[in-house]
């Protein structure tokens, strides 16, 4: 079992490039880096494109730690799931005769996220090739 004072939030000093101790002083080593320095490094680099598992593997920090410190940051995440409004909106376009890559455009999601969330709201797709059957 490792001493708590190794632990700081989401980051672990013996696997992170940057540890830190409890108090959030300063980093093991020669940076005079803080805590906060470090998150802000993180938020600047998704912001800037970065994706979450290069952060996830330059940090060593879990995907769920990771979302989780960006949004305590107040960071907006790309790529989420869409809402339940979101999805009876994207339903009703559906059925309005709009295609699933128009409304995944609309919508800034994948085609595949779209197709996802109609099979999860139990929405019957159109056959393929806007065929009418």
């Amino acid at each position: 079992m490792r001493p708590a004072a190794l632990w700081t939030g989401v980051f672990h000093a013996r696997r992170s490039p940057h540890p830190v101790t409890r108090g959030g002083a300063r980093y093991r080593g020669k940076t005079s880096a803080t805590p906060s320095t470090l998150v802000a490094e993180i938020v600047g680099k998704y912001e800037s494109g970065a994706t979450t598992p290069t952060l996830c593997a330059e940090y060593s920090i879990s995907k769920g730690g990771l979302l989780t410190l960006l949004r305590d940051a107040g960071v907006q995440l790309r790529r989420q799931p869409l809402s339940d409004e979101q999805v009876y909106e994207a339903a009703g376009l559906y059925m309005g005769g709009e295609s699933m890559t128009a409304i995944a455009d609309h919508f800034d999601v994948s085609y595949n996220g779209i197709r996802q969330a109609f099979v999860r709201a139990g929405i019957e797709r159109r056959p393929r090739g806007g065929s009418r059957r």
